[in-house]
């Protein structure tokens, strides 16, 4: 699969069959290469999160940059400009693929979600693809600090929907660090996550969705907490 390609296919729904707007869009999706550019229906821009004219014109300025180093620098610095979520997401998942060291993207992750009218579904997004990124091998000389900003987001969180969503994520953690062959080498992980979710615990029993994957866990891995 191709670094950070996004080909848009664009669908306006039959709004008689389907009962949905004129304007009712498929975003860009990461997709294989060969996978062409589809135009169902001539439609109009939309606005907002709907503007996918807008979106699809920032993501390919983007991916017209010669360079991987050019394209990691300009998605660093969209993620904070976008003006729409989607576009937030194509930028973490470019980062991603471009395999940007934790140095430049945790900062950027850092100041980007510092912003307090950051949605909860860009929130939560972001968290789960640093866990993804994490379980999947990335960032391997840097997981105490990937653990840090895993935990200052946790930690920091009001909303019980979005604590819960974060808890499930870090569950993901722990699951990673328990496998046999790499125990040894991922305790420090292991251990940093344990830490965040202890000093969490007794305010998280207030909410019984909360109190329930606590106990889940302790029942997983006994000791750990």
């Amino acid at each position: 699969m191709t670094q950070g390609l996004y080909r848009p296919q664009i669908v306006q729904w039959d709004r008689v069959s389907r009962g949905c707007p004129v304007d009712e869009l498929i975003v860009p999706r990461l997709c294989d290469p060969g996978w062409p550019l589809t135009v169902t229906k001539a439609l109009p821009s939309g606005t907002g999160e709907r503007d996918l004219a807008a979106l699809i014109k920032d993501i390919v300025a983007v991916q017209a940059l010669a360079q991987p180093s050019q394209q990691e620098s300009a998605w660093l610095a969209y993620l904070e400009r976008a003006r729409v979520d989607e576009g937030r997401k194509a930028a973490l998942r470019s980062l991603l693929q471009l395999g940007t060291d934790w140095n430049r993207l945790g900062p950027a992750l850092d100041r980007f979600l510092a912003n307090p009218a950051s949605s909860e579904a860009i929130r939560a997004f972001a968290f789960g693809i640093v866990v993804f990124g994490l379980t999947g091998g990335r960032w391997a000389q840097s997981q105490g600090a990937v653990a840090a900003f895993l935990c200052r987001q946790f930690m920091s969180e009001g909303r019980t929907g979005l604590v819960l969503q974060y808890l499930l994520n870090l569950n993901l953690v722990l699951k990673y660090t328990m496998e046999e062959a790499h125990r040894a080498a991922r305790e420090p992980l292991r251990r940093s996550i344990a830490d965040c979710l202890r000093q969490r615990e007794a305010s998280a029993m207030r909410s019984p969705e909360l109190a329930q994957q606590y106990q889940q866990i302790r029942a997983m891995y006994p000791g750990l907490l």
